[in-house]
Order: structure tokens, then C-alpha cells, then sequence
């Protein structure tokens, strides 16, 4: 499992952190654990996100082979394995579930919560994707991916995306805006996706929202 992964979808406990054993220096919370026979040690940083570096004790220099594919063997593969546990260690007593990865994502499905009284639903196995939908016709009004950046915009890594519903007419107006592009996975002449990283503000996002609840809603007859 992947360093990245191990913390998907977690959010720090402060006071089990301090519990833990970890060290507020500013803003950040520092911890140090030697593992696999004191031979290595790991420097977990805490903050707005988790950053981890492993080192070889013997040379108090930073272990790059760890993270390498290429690198492979008993060993290394037994390093890794006492590298995970403890890391699966410190997620277990240090932090909570979360549904989604990005904070923005989180506030954006407590206004979905506040202001149209719906929780997430997550069909698929994985867990990685969620959709909200209306009750009486269970027309989807948006769906939240966990997917590769690069399906959309420049860039690596992972990223969560919102899909909303738009009149065809304002599609080609609306990915001119930065954190809104073409729809990825659905139909790009009625749904826009938006990369939840804070690049677009609340305020905007929950206008489009709003906007797509109206265009899938049940008409009145």
C-alpha cells in the first residue's frame, strides 16, 4: 500500500496525536520511531497534510529506496512491510475517518447536508466515488471522484472532482473558469467537473450546485 493511501480519507486527532507522543513545533506536529531493529528511522510531520521521510540510522541519511519501484528484495520488501505497520500504527491511534480526502470536499458535502438534508452514497466498492442524489426521482444531482488528475487538467498525483449538471449553453462560458473544466466521465454538453483544491471558492461551487439541483429536480406537474 502506498504512503498516500494509508492516510486517504483521514483526518489528525490533535490530542491523540499529543497522546501518541508527538511534538508541536509552530504549526506542525513532529514525531521520530526507529523500527525494523533500530536500523531506520521515520520522521512523521503533521500539519495540514502528512509528510513522512524514512532514514538509515547508521548514516543519518534519508533512505530514497523505500519509495522506489525499482528496488526490490527480501530486504527491502520486509523494510517496507515494518515501514507500513508503522505507519498503520500511527493512523489507528492518531486519526479518524473522514468520507472525503480534500477539506473543501468536506465542506462542500456539509452544505449538501445543511441545505438539502442528503448524505453521500457510495455505490461502488472502492469507496472512491460518491453521488448525491434527489430522493423522489433519484436523478443524480452531482458525483464526487477520487481519480488521477491528469484525466483533466495538467498535473500528477490524485485528486478529488465534483461533476455538476449545466445548461448547454453556459458549458463552453463556465470552463473558461480556472478550477472548472470539461466533464470528465459524464456527457461534456450538460455536466462541468471541478477539482476541489480551493482553486474555486465555496460560494462559487455552491451556485453551481444549487444550479444543478434546480436543472435535476422533479418537474411539476
Amino acid at each position: 500500500m502506498a504512503q498516500e493511501d494509508i492516510f486517504n480519507r483521514k483526518k489528525a486527532n490533535i490530542k491523540k496525536l499529543i497522546a501518541y507522543g508527538f511534538i508541536k513545533k509552530g504549526d506542525c506536529y513532529f514525531y521520530k520511531r526507529y523500527f525494523f531493529d533500530d536500523a531506520f528511522y521515520c520522521i512523521v510531520e503533521v500539519s495540514d497534510h502528512v509528510a513522512c521521510h524514512v532514514y538509515d540510522a547508521s548514516f543519518n541519511e534519508e533512505y530514497a529506496l523505500i519509495h522506489s519501484s525499482l528496488s526490490k528484495g527480501t530486504y527491502i520488501s520486509q523494510v517496507r512491510e515494518s515501514y507500513q505497520a508503522l505507519l498503520e500504527d500511527i493512523v489507528t491511534h492518531c486519526f479518524d475517518d473522514q468520507l472525503f480526502v480534500y477539506n473543501q470536499t468536506m465542506r462542500i458535502a456539509k452544505w449538501i447536508e445543511d441545505n438539502y438534508h442528503l448524505k453521500p452514497e457510495f455505490p461502488w466498492k472502492t469507496n472512491q466515488h460518491a453521488i448525491y442524489r434527489h430522493q423522489d426521482n433519484k436523478k443524480w444531482i452531482t458525483i464526487i471522484m477520487y481519480i488521477e488528475r491528469s484525466k483533466i487538467s495538467k498535473g500528477e498525483g490524485m485528486c478529488e472532482v465534483m461533476n455538476v449538471k449545466a445548461p448547454p449553453a453556459d458549458v463552453d462560458r463556465l470552463i473558461l473558469e480556472e478550477g472548472i473544466y470539461e466533464c470528465y466521465h459524464m456527457n461534456k454538453k450538460n455536466w462541468v467537473s471541478i477539482i476541489l483544491d480551493d482553486t474555486l471558492e465555496d460560494s462559487r461551487i455552491e451556485e453551481l450546485l444549487q444550479q444543478s439541483y434546480l436543472l435535476t429536480k422533479s418537474s411539476k406537474k
